[in-house]
C-alpha cells in the first residue's frame, strides 16, 4: 500500500519553520535584550532551512526500490520538501537583510557578510549531516559540538562537503534572492 510519508524526512521541516518564525520574530521585536537572544537562535537555528536539501539523497536511494505509483508520490513530496527549504532558507535570511540595510553597509561588506553566513550554515549544514548535532545540542552539549567541529575542521573530506555545500548555499542565494526575498520582504512588512 503507498504510504503519503514513507521513507520522506518530513520531520526536517519543523525545525526549518521554527528557523522562520524565529527570523519572523526577530524582525518584529524591538526589545534590544530579546533581539539579541533571538538572533543567537536564529543563526544557529538557520542552517535547518537549506538542510532539507541534504533529504534528496534519499529519493535517489528510495527510486529503485518502488512502482510507478511510489515515484509520483515520492517526486511530488521531495518535490514540496524543496520548496519549503528553498521558501525556508530565503525568508529566514531577512534578518541579515535588515541588519545590512538599516547599518548601511557597503556593497562589498554586504555580499561579503552573505558569503560568510553562507559558509556558517554550510559549516552547520555538515555538522549536522555528518556528526549528527541538532539546533539544540549546542545548547545542551557544547562539548560533544566542541568535539564535532574540530573532526570536521581536521578531515580533508569534510572541509570539501562544507566548500560543496558552501557554493552551493550561496548560489541558491544569489539566484533567488532578486527573484523571490523583494517580494517576500514586502509581505512580511505588510
Amino acid at each position: 500500500m503507498l504510504t503519503f510519508t514513507h521513507g520522506v524526512p518530513w520531520m526536517h521541516v519543523v525545525p526549518a519553520l521554527f528557523a522562520v518564525a524565529v527570523a519572523l520574530l526577530y524582525l518584529r521585536i524591538k526589545w534590544l535584550y530579546v533581539k539579541v537572544v533571538l538572533g543567537i537562535l536564529w543563526l544557529f537555528l538557520l542552517p535547518n532551512t537549506i538542510y532539507i536539501f541534504t533529504d534528496l539523497s534519499r529519493f535517489i536511494h528510495q527510486w529503485g526500490s518502488g512502482d510507478l505509483a511510489h515515484h509520483i508520490a515520492w517526486t511530488l513530496q521531495y518535490v514540496c520538501l524543496v520548496i519549503i527549504g528553498l521558501a525556508s532558507y530565503l525568508v529566514a535570511f531577512l534578518p541579515l537583510e535588515q541588519i545590512l540595510l538599516t547599518r548601511n553597509f557597503s556593497k562589498m561588506n554586504q555580499v561579503l557578510a552573505i558569503i560568510l553566513l553562507n559558509f556558517f550554515v554550510a559549516f552547520g549544514v555538515v555538522l549536522g549531516k555528518v556528526k549528527y548535532i541538532n539546533s539544540y545540542v549546542v545548547f545542551m552539549q557544547p562539548v560533544k559540538v566542541l568535539f564535532s567541529i574540530v573532526s570536521i575542521v581536521t578531515s580533508l573530506q569534510l572541509w570539501g562537503f562544507v566548500i560543496l555545500f558552501w557554493i552551493f548555499c550561496s548560489l541558491i542565494y544569489i539566484v533567488f534572492r532578486y527573484f523571490s526575498l523583494s517580494h517576500i520582504k514586502k509581505a512580511v512588512s505588510e
